[in-house]
Parts: structure tokens; sequence; C-alpha cells
């Protein structure tokens, strides 16, 4: 088919991403392009290979046949041609592996490969967020392979990693937390500046939209951005900006007995945070979750902490808690482990408050019911009175239906009287008219007659 011959969904180049905004002539472009810096092929590498599903959506080859190319067909895979199938493709893979040296020269990145791990983590989440916040402003609903990777590699190159002016040592700025705190500062920047004028004009994004910004976020980072990847481009961001060796060592190969900057996995059961040994006991101590505790109040109860507010709300017989007689006037508080023996001791005195109690509730009672059978009988007068309204209002409509058959007789009659005298109107005028006549006649007879002409003179 020509060019002129595809449908609005077809793609008129042989290769391209899954959702059709990038699209190759050839496989060296695809590999070029999709490369992206850091990476590099194999050497042997075998090149693109097609993924062969074991779910059964494809066939031997990896083969998967479609009625088009739109978003709901490619949904919907099947393993054989139907007669409604019109498209079939297949999605190839080719391995790759990061590579620091096109960022750092080799004795620069060789030496220890761990790096402060807050500093890590604070950059690769302002690396996600503003790359998030820029495929937003630029698209607000589906994120295009085009639009993510295109922003990506500019915001990449906009760390400027191993540029050709170096941090110097000792400078003004020297501590190597303040040059990257810029960086992050830089980057909350990035997403406006890579705005194009349209986008300017038609963008409407609160960035304060944190629902909007976090979906963004995962989708970022599940499919164009991943953690991985983040975490190795921000520590040798980290070694670049940090000559002095405050946030990472000098050593090539460290273990975790020498190397402050070793990553280590958290050791309480349920963590899965992994940060760097010098940052290991402040985490322990402050800020896990699953650190097993003890009561801050004293009972003997152990907890992690994330447990702590539940415990102390419903659990640690320490808290204090008010008499359950609060209510109706002990003002009592005492221990949870002590309520038992509180209120066995002062079962009395909330027996009193009790029954004192119950007799304010009798006079209320008392009045509530009085005001009840008030209320009763002015309710069956009003009925009465409704019932007597409506009796007048029956016989009322009754009358009134009475002379609406009177109005209709007599409005008959007046009909019948106006042409009654319709008629005689016509029959006095058609006779005066032939009395005229016959007077003219009579007038003009007598004249010729001359009984007229004598009574002239």
């Amino acid at each position: 088919f020509s060019k002129k011959g595809l449908l609005p969904t077809d793609r008129c180049r042989a290769y391209s991403s899954f959702d059709g905004s990038l699209s190759f002539q050839t496989l060296e472009e695809c590999s070029e392009q999709l490369l992206g810096k850091g990476w590099h092929y194999d050497d042997n590498d075998n090149g693109f290979l097609p993924v062969i599903d074991e779910d059964g959506t494809t066939d031997v080859e990896g083969w998967s046949y479609f009625s088009d190319f739109s978003a709901d067909a490619i949904q919907s895979p099947k393993k054989a041609k139907g007669l409604t199938h019109f498209v079939r493709r297949r999605r190839l893979f080719r391995m790759k592996t990061f590579e620091p040296e096109q960022f750092l020269p080799r004795e620069v990145y060789i030496q220890c490969e761990y790096a402060d791990s807050n500093e890590v983590e604070a950059l690769s989440a302002k690396m996600l967020e503003a790359l998030s916040i820029a495929t937003l402003l630029h698209q607000k609903q589906n994120v295009s392979d085009k639009v993510a990777l295109s922003l990506k590699a500019k915001l990449i190159d906009s760390l400027a990693i191993g540029d050709d002016v170096a941090p110097v040592p000792e400078a003004a700025d020297a501590l190597a937390s303040t040059r990257l705190m810029h960086l992050r500062k830089d980057l909350d920047s990035f997403a406006q500046k890579q705005q194009t004028r349209m986008s300017i004009i038609g963008t409407t994004l609160n960035c304060a939209e944190s629902q909007a910004l976090s979906t963004r976020q995962c989708e970022i980072s599940a499919k164009y951005f991943r953690k991985e990847e983040r975490e190795a481009i921000a520590t040798l961001a980290v070694k670049y900006l940090d000559p002095e060796f405050n946030l990472h060592c000098a050593n090539e190969i460290c273990t975790a007995e020498e190397c402050e900057f070793y990553v280590v996995s958290c050791p309480n059961d349920g963590c899965t945070r992994k940060l760097s040994r010098k940052h290991l006991p402040h985490h322990d101590q402050m800020e896990c979750g699953y650190k097993v505790i003890s009561c801050p109040l004293g009972c003997s109860d152990t907890f992690p902490r994330n447990r702590k507010d539940v415990h102390l709300a419903d659990a640690c017989s320490y808290r204090i808690v008010k008499c359950p007689f609060a209510k109706i006037g002990c003002p009592t508080e005492v221990k949870a482990k002590d309520l038992p023996d509180h209120l066995e001791q002062n079962s009395s005195s909330h027996l009193l408050l009790t029954c004192n109690r119950m007799m304010e509730y009798e006079n209320v009672f008392r009045k509530m019911n009085a005001k009840i059978d008030a209320v009763e009988k002015e309710n069956l007068y009003l009925k009465q009175q409704l019932s007597a309204s409506i009796d007048k209002l029956g016989t009322v409509a009754a009358g009134v239906r009475v002379n609406e058959k009177k109005c209709t007789s007599l409005s008959k009659d007046m009909k019948h009287a106006e042409s009654y005298m319709k008629t005689t109107t016509k029959k006095l005028n058609d006779h005066e008219t032939s009395t005229r006549s016959e007077f003219v006649k009579l007038y003009k007879h007598l004249t010729i007659a001359g009984v007229l002409r004598g009574e002239k003179k």
C-alpha cells in the first residue's frame, strides 16, 4: 500500500515504539536512537531478538495479529491470523549495559562504587519529579514514548556530569552538599525551560495536584527512568561534585568494614530500605518504622515503631483513660491497668451517680410525656378542624358546580338571544329598506299623477 492508502492508525515505517510515537526505517536507526546516554550494547550482542510470550499470545516467531494499530486492538493480541486481522507485529528486545565512562573518566568513577545514600536518593527523587512534571506540562493525559525519551535525554544532559568546568576544591561553595543542593534547584526549573510556546499557552496544570503527579511518577519510573538508572546517574553526579571525598571515598575496592558509604540493608524485619552504613544508626534509632521498640510509657510491651500510635491509643496498659462513668459525673482518670480497681473501689459512688442520673431522666421523661399529651390533644383538635374544613370545602365545591351549570345554561340562552336579536335586526333592516323603496315608488306615481303638484300650489 502507498502512504495515501494507509488508515489513520497505520504506521508507515517498519519499526516503531509501542505507542507509535517513535518510528524507524531500519534496526540500526532504532538502535542508535533508543540507546540513550550512558549505555552501550555488548560486544557479543546478537542484535534485536523477538519476544516470545509463554502465555500463548505469539506464534513461534514472536508474531501477534491485530485488526489494526489502534490502542484498543493492540491490547488484544492473537496468536493466529483471523479474517479480520490486517496487522501483525512483534516485540523486539536488545540487551544494553550501563557505561559510566560516558560521563566520567575511569579514574574518577572507579573510586568506590558507593556514595552517600541520602544525597543519591534525594537527587534520584528530584530527577524523577522534574521529568514527571515536564511530561505533564506537555501531555496531561497519556505520555508518549517520543516525549518521555526526548525529555529524559535533555534532563540527563542538564546535569552536566563530566563537563570541562569541574568543581574546584576549597572554593567558596566547596561543600559537595551545597553543590548538589544547587543542582536540585536547577532541576526544579527544568520543566518550565522545556516548555514550547504552544504548551505554555495550553498549560493549566497545577503542579500541586499530587495525585496526577504521583500517577505520572509511577508511570515514568516503570517505563522510562527506572530507579536503578536514576541512582547510578545520581551516584556519578555525587562523585563529580565531590572531589574532596566528603560524600564518597577514594578507595577502588570498598568493604562494609572500611567504607562508611557502603550500602547495606536495614536489618529490621519488613524494612526494605538500603542506605549507606554511616546513616544506618540514625535510621535504626529515629526513622525505621519496623524497628521493634519498647513502650515509652513503661509497659512491658514491644512493637514496631510504626505501630506506636495504635499501641498508645488502644493497647498500652499505662495509657491514661477516663472512667466509663465520666459522662454521668465521675471525673477520675487512671491508667488503663488500674481501671478495674477503680471500678471496684468506687462501685457505691458510681451507683449513686447512676441513680441520680436516672432520677434526672425520670423528671425529663415526665416533662416529655406531658408535652406529648399536649401535642396529641392539639393534634386531635387540628384533625377535627381539618375534617370540618374539608366538609365545608365539599359543600362549597358542590355549590360551585351547580353555579357552573347555571352559568353554562345562561350562556347558552344569551347566545340564543343574541342570535335572535341579530336575526330580528336583519329583518327590520330589510323591512325598512323595502318600505323606503315602496315609498319612493309611491312618491314618483303621485308626482306623475299631479296629486302632489296641486298641493304644491
